[in-house]
């Protein structure tokens, strides 16, 4: 049986009738006002409801707001306007641009101290994250929303982002700490509030497939929200439709239809378009359930129109999945594959890796039944990979982590150091006040000034000791990142060549490895194949940990490359070493912001030592023959990688005929530069000691 999908809202709205009756009384006040400031809140005030029911003229009003702002210089009026047009982007489902505006709109606030919008700012970008499947980043804007609105004291975003946060765990499976936060926002005081939490731990249980318990919470919620005096018809259908996906998973046909029949007729009644296609998807996947497959596919297309025509670009490639699958079942594999490739292309957009999982399934599932099997079996490839990332966070990620963390502590101590010194500086300036009241005040103002003086001693002590500890603490997180650097380069050194390995397929060979960090960008490479031996040296962008990573991933795709490839002339190595690095760095994307790669010197060693392939990127083979003459077998003027050529180049192979006498040397191109600085370009240098760094063989 397919999996129902259950929509969740997370923001409590007035009711679209409610909306539509405040933004008239709005725009007539808005025809009226005179005043610039007046206008600006009007501006702001309309853009916000109409956000759902009529996105263009929503914001068009912001976009007037905003301009306003910076034209009166207002800062928490532009926060907000960018803000705004973060939630517009949110339910476009266009995820990157929301992500845009909200941290610039965190960014003004943050400046100017407004803990409230901080807040939502971080709330709202939590739920971008969770969309993107992103959960590590979701939790920690969520916290830090909470963490702000304690600090503003408000008590609906502290319930709102406890909420957010609630969903996120009960999504990656974290069931115990999701339903603490859901029960704590049962406390909350607002009807609505309650409600969201009683619909989420519904959906708690419908996660852990205990649907009886699941629609017991449903009905539970249901009776609250009908005896409510702020009856809301879009609240009322969400658990219609809810219910309907609870009877779905337990094969109660008729409860499903019914329910979800509910649902979308308060949808229509309140013109709620967005309802409208979800319900419709809902009915789609019940008349799936049933075998009337046809009817799956009618009520699909009917949801397919309305999201393209709200501009719903989440819910818009989770119909086109749907309708990809039904049409493969139908054997349209044509149409499956038109609606699949139109879903790929917006969850790249989205960057949503959940769905892009999903639909390279279901394209490697159509290509299987097409007998295309080696297509399909690169889509499933493709998918396991985005799964292994939703699983375990990248190197990148965790990095950037770190790097926040330690600075948001840094930012604390130094803010917290500051208030220590400027309440000090405050004390002193009462001790020098209260010592000029002592000469004319007698022995009872000596009294005093006294105890503020052992009471100061006592708080600069305290101080100092505060400062103290948290200079150790300073101290010890530095240690900490020194030895984690340390056995970086501890694991670095494992994927560089053994001497002893060098020396048995290359025994009359050399080779310096002088790195300028720790860990380097550079790295020397040894393999043998078929009798053939393939070296270089390689000189990754970058230095220190930035390089150490380009360096790790260049080495991976070089053996990936070499024992997976009927062709490893260096040539080949090179051009395929290029798409690869092009490839995991996103480099052929329109927007693609990395420019990184790697300049490389390959060669090919035949198996009777007589003959020597060579293909180069910026980096050149040289020779020396037995009478110090020196030969250069120019490299290509091309990195791999980066943005200087497509992922299309082709490399030129070259082959060299080598004498018993000959000495063939690569390096990288620094140490170049120290040939031309010490020695003339007829010969080599044969101390070592010249460059900072080469591999000879």
């Amino acid at each position: 049986m397919r999996q129902i999908l259950i929509y969740i809202i997370l923001l409590t709205t007035l009711s679209s009738q409610g909306q539509n009756r405040f933004s008239d009384s709005l725009t007539n006040e808005l025809k009226i006002v005179s005043s610039d400031k007046e206008r600006l809140e009007l501006l702001l005030q309309l853009g916000y409801n109409l956000r759902i029911d009529d996105k263009p003229r929503a914001e068009k009003y912001i976009q007037d707001a905003y301009k306003l702002s910076l034209k009166l210089g207002d800062l928490k009026a532009e926060g907000r306007a960018l803000r705004y047009l973060g939630l517009i982007s949110k339910y476009d489902g266009n995820y990157p641009k929301a992500i845009h505006f909200h941290e610039r709109a965190l960014k003004l606030q943050t400046e100017i101290g407004n803990d409230l919008e901080i807040a939502k700012n971080y709330h709202n970008l939590s739920a971008v994250y969770h969309k993107q499947g992103n959960p590590r980043k979701a939790i920690s804007n969520s916290e830090s929303a909470i963490t702000m609105a304690k600090a503003a004291k408000d008590s609906p975003t502290i319930f709102l982002s406890t909420n957010q946060l609630g969903i996120v765990h009960m999504n990656i499976g974290n069931y115990k700490k999701a339903i603490q936060l859901f029960e704590f926002v049962k406390l909350s005081k607002n009807t609505h509030t309650q409600l969201s939490a009683l619909t989420n731990l519904g959906n708690l249980y419908y996660y852990q497939k205990q649907f009886n318990e699941a629609i017991a919470i449903y009905q539970q919620a249901l009776k609250v929200e009908l005896q409510s005096d702020a009856f809301r018809k879009d609240q009322l259908a969400l658990i219609y439709n809810n219910l309907g996906s609870c009877y779905a998973s337990i094969n109660n046909d008729d409860s499903t239809f019914i329910y979800h029949e509910k649902a979308l007729k308060i949808y229509e009644k309140i013109n709620d378009k967005e309802g409208i296609a979800r319900t419709l998807f809902n009915l789609g996947s019940y008349y799936n359930n049933i075998d009337s497959i046809k009817l799956a596919i009618e009520y699909n297309q009917k949801a397919e129109f309305i999201a393209k025509t709200i501009n719903h670009k989440d819910l818009l490639c989770s119909i086109l999945i749907n309708l990809g699958s039904l049409f493969t079942e139908q054997h349209y594999y044509s149409q499956a594959l038109t609606k699949l490739d139109s879903a790929y292309m917006i969850s790249q957009g989205l960057k949503s890796l959940p769905q892009t999982e999903v639909i390279l399934r279901q394209m490697a599932k159509t290509h299987s039944m097409l007998n295309n099997y080696k297509l399909a079996y690169q889509y499933l490839k493709e998918a396991d990979s985005l799964r292994d990332i939703l699983q375990n966070e990248s190197i990148s990620e965790l990095q950037a982590s770190y790097r926040q963390r330690e600075q948001q502590q840094e930012i604390e101590l130094k803010e917290k150091t500051i208030r220590s010194l400027e309440k000090e500086k405050e004390l002193e300036e009462t001790k020098t006040n209260l010592l000029k009241l002592v000469i004319a005040a007698g022995i009872l103002i000596i009294l005093i000034v006294g105890i503020l003086i052992y009471n100061n001693q006592l708080i600069r002590k305290r101080s100092y000791k505060r400062l103290m500890e948290r200079n150790h603490i300073i101290k010890q997180r530095n240690k900490e990142i020194t030895s984690s650097i340390k056995y970086a380069s501890y694991i670095q050194g494992m994927i560089l060549p053994d001497k002893k390995i060098i020396d048995t397929l290359i025994p009359d060979s050399m080779g310096v490895f002088l790195p300028k960090d720790v860990v380097s960008g550079d790295f020397g490479w040894i393999h043998e194949r078929d009798g053939y031996v393939l070296v270089a040296a390689v000189d990754c962008t970058g230095h220190g940990v930035p390089g150490a990573f380009m360096s790790m991933l260049g080495h991976s795709i070089l053996n990936k490359i070499v024992d997976h490839t009927d062709d490893f002339s260096p040539g080949n190595i090179l051009t395929l070493l290029n798409k690869e690095i092009r490839h995991a760095l996103k480099q052929d994307s329109p927007d693609a912001k990395s420019r990184d790669g790697m300049d490389i010197a390959l060669c090919r060693i035949s198996p009777d030592k007589k003959r020597v392939e060579y293909a180069g990127a910026y980096n050149s083979l040289y020779i020396v023959n037995k009478n110090q003459e020196l030969r250069e077998i120019k490299a290509d003027k091309a990195p791999v990688g980066g943005n200087d050529l497509t992922s299309d180049y082709v490399f030129t192979n070259n082959a060299v005929e080598a004498d018993q006498d000959d000495v063939f040397y690569i390096f990288l191109m620094d140490l170049w530069i120290n040939l031309v600085e010490r020695e003339t370009k007829n010969t080599v240098a044969k101390d070592s000691n010249t460059c900072s760094r080469k591999l000879v063989f």
